[in-house]
């Protein structure tokens, strides 16, 4: 009757200590799923904040090659303006060589006729 009775004590402890293992097992459980919950809203979360980061940059990058074609664009049209502008005053300086050129003939021209004349005015006044 004795060892019945301690047989039954120990099998009240053992289907106690089950229990409380499972229950605190449950526990564990239900607070690890709930931990795993949270991560994968985190991460949910992250993957959408990382989503709209990675559009950000594209759009960012293809912003940045836009406005390089439009620097790019300006500074040649800049440079081509310049090309003209130079060309321009090579055309005027050109043109100035060529009008002093016969502005020099012109004055040499007149330099002889006017010693021309000054013989002749020479000659007429010894005679």
């Amino acid at each position: 009757n004795k060892l019945e009775q301690e047989s039954a004590n120990f099998k009240a402890q053992v289907f106690a200590a089950k229990e409380s293992f499972e229950s605190e097992s449950h526990s564990k459980i239900e607070t690890l799923e709930a931990k795993l919950q949270n991560a994968m809203i985190e991460l949910s979360k992250t993957q959408k904040e990382l989503t709209a980061s990675e559009q950000t940059i594209a759009n960012l990058t293809s912003d940045i090659d836009e406005y390089k074609k439009e620097l790019d664009s300006a500074n040649e049209f800049a440079s081509n303006a310049a090309r003209m502008e130079i060309s321009e005053l090579k055309v005027s300086i050109a043109t100035l060589k060529g009008e002093l050129a016969a502005a020099k003939k012109e004055c040499l021209v007149a330099t002889k006729e006017k010693e021309h004349e000054k013989r002749t005015l020479k000659k007429l006044a010894d005679k």
